[in-house]
């Protein structure tokens, strides 16, 4: 079996296709139920700078966009 060199741990090229073919479908966590108990709660994702939050409807939680289509302003924060 050949050893691999030390340098493959950093070679940005090898480390841009892990990520794309490794990460790039796996699954993210966006947050957790608890911190929206209520229907009508959301919580805004301060992991993407509050582009998108979390809200919870009377169908269960759903992600959706908390930017203006027309200035690209946060509406919520």
């Amino acid at each position: 079996m050949k050893e691999l060199s030390p340098q493959i741990y950093k070679d940005v090229m090898i480390f841009d296709r892990e990520m794309e073919m490794i990460f790039k479908d796996a699954p993210h966590y966006l947050g957790h139920e608890y911190t929206i108990p209520h229907i009508g709660d959301y919580s805004t994702l301060s992991d993407e700078y509050d582009g998108r939050m979390l809200i919870h409807t009377e169908d269960g939680i759903k992600i959706v966009s908390n930017i203006c289509r027309h200035r690209q302003a946060i509406l919520q924060k």
